[in-house]
Formats: C-alpha cells, sequence, structure tokens
C-alpha cells in the first residue's frame, strides 16, 4: 500500500516530498496481529499485482523521477523497486506466523 502510494506520488510530482511513517504505530492501531490471515494475503497479492501492473506501464524516462525522503535523502523510481524487490517475503513471513499462532490458539 505504501509502496503504490509513494510510486504514484512520485510519478505524479517529480521532486516532491516523501513523509516516513512509523510501521510499528501502524502495526498497533490497526491491530494486524487479529486480521485473517487468508484476507491479508489476498489484499496484499492484489496491492503487488496493482504495482506491478503499473509498473509496467510507466515510460523508462519515468523511473529517475524521484521523491525527497525526509530520513533517507533522495529516492527514485528505480530506487524504491530495486529497495521493495524482496520485501515482500518479510510480509508473507509475517502472515504465515499470524496463520501459524491462529492455528495454535485455536487448538
Amino acid at each position: 500500500m505504501v509502496l503504490g502510494w509513494r510510486l504514484r506520488l512520485v510519478l505524479g510530482s517529480n521532486g516532491i516530498s516523501i513523509q516516513p511513517f512509523d510501521q510499528d504505530v501502524w502495526s498497533s492501531i490497526f491491530a494486524y496481529e487479529h486480521s485473517d490471515p487468508k484476507q491479508s494475503l489476498e489484499i496484499f497479492r492484489t496491492l503487488r499485482a496493482a504495482n506491478l501492473e503499473l509498473l509496467k506501464r510507466v515510460p523508462k524516462e519515468l523511473w529517475n523521477n524521484y521523491g525527497m525522503h525526509q530520513e533517507r535523502g533522495k529516492e527514485s523510481v528505480a530506487h524504491m523497486v530495486q529497495m521493495i524487490a524482496g520485501h515482500d517475503l518479510n510480509h508473507l513471513r509475517q502472515i504465515e506466523e499470524i496463520a501459524k499462532n491462529k492455528a495454535n490458539r485455536a487448538s
């Protein structure tokens, strides 16, 4: 979700400021650990597919567009894509852990 927003922001407004966020605060406020793992996986899959489709349509020169992340500095579209590559594995592990914990509590 965050990547999709940031990509669209930077593609539409080269040089724009990118605000950081605290993922732990989001997790606490939105109680992700109580989410249905199957639904979470489907949402993740859908958002990832939408981002990949967007990137397929973006002209190559726009991959140089960048935002200024308030903590990390200049981040181009190409850099954001490199950073996020493989990041989905982390989220899949989190979903698997939630599913495992729910199954253990149910038994």
